[in-house]
């Protein structure tokens, strides 16, 4: 599969993708913030918060630190 641009398609929230950023690539998804933060904080006032869209990077704190411009499907698994 090609890659394909961020700006023409994106790919379903939590679908693990590979994703290029800086001439770096990285297996990433996407996330809502708001459902994040529901889930991380089921304490706190229920704000109605904008439907905000971040990538997350497997194996990084800091949730959203990455603007990919591309895209692809993970290939799949070898069999036996």
């Amino acid at each position: 599969m090609n890659w394909i641009k961020v700006s023409e398609r994106l790919p379903e929230l939590k679908q693990d993708v590979l994703v290029w950023e800086n001439g770096e690539f990285y297996v990433s998804h996407r996330y809502d913030e708001y459902e994040y933060r529901r889930k991380t904080f089921p304490r706190a006032p229920k704000y109605k918060y904008p439907v905000t869209i971040k990538w997350y990077r497997e194996g990084e704190d800091d949730l959203g630190s990455i603007n990919p411009t591309h895209w692809k499907e993970l290939p799949e698994p070898p069999k036996e």
